[in-house]
């Protein structure tokens, strides 16, 4: 069984006006539950919740969510005790970061002594173009730096993202592949991946 799960979720909510007002908490904790749950159907062991004091929230413990992010994150019972420093940060990027829409969760945690930090981002949409692809970069470089001002700001003091014994960053980050889509699929079904990689944004 793994000793370490974690699941990231993009739009988890409806990203609308009501949405984006409302804690969506008691929906994100039963989700939370029901995933435990089927881990321990799956591999016959118990997962432990990983929270940070804040829960990214303000106080309440819980997994980290802002409006359609949701980072949740387990640990087998058995290593429960191994998990130290919890720390949990979010940004929001969406409307120059007064909403939530789009932005990152981070949950930075050290197992077994070891220093971890897992990053779920989703980043602005939009066709394949330089000036899409350079609000991407851009988000993205504000993510990793607020993320970084913040673990700072923590108490006791946290390192920065990048400088973890391993980081791992995913979602929806919205990367495009700048060719037709038609061309992609034939490409796609020559098996011809190299060819695809040149037209990747990312």
């Amino acid at each position: 069984p793994p000793d370490l799960v974690v699941l990231g979720v993009q739009e988890f909510v409806p990203l609308n006006a009501p949405s984006m007002l409302l804690s969506a908490r008691a929906v994100c904790s039963e989700y939370e539950r029901i995933v435990a749950n089927h881990l321990r159907h799956l591999h016959g062991e118990r997962y432990v919740a990983v929270h940070g004091a804040d829960g990214g929230r303000g106080g309440e413990r819980g997994p980290a969510q802002l409006v359609g992010l949701l980072l949740c994150i387990f640990v087998r019972e058995s290593l429960a005790p191994s998990v130290r420093g919890v720390c949990s940060a979010l940004v929001r990027t969406g409307l120059n970061g007064l909403t939530g829409n789009k932005g990152a969760l981070a949950v930075r945690f050290e197992l077994l002594g070891q220093p971890l930090c897992f990053i779920t981002v989703h980043l602005p949409s939009g066709a394949a173009s330089k000036e899409a692809k350079e609000a991407r970069d851009g988000a993205m470089r504000e993510v990793m730096a607020s993320l970084s001002a913040s673990f700072a700001a923590a108490s006791p003091p946290r390192r920065a993202p990048h400088e973890h014994a391993a980081c791992w960053v995913f979602g929806d980050l919205n990367y495009r592949l700048a060719v037709p889509n038609a061309d992609a699929r034939r490409l796609l079904g020559y098996g011809d991946l190299s060819a695809l990689l040149a037209h990747d944004e990312l």
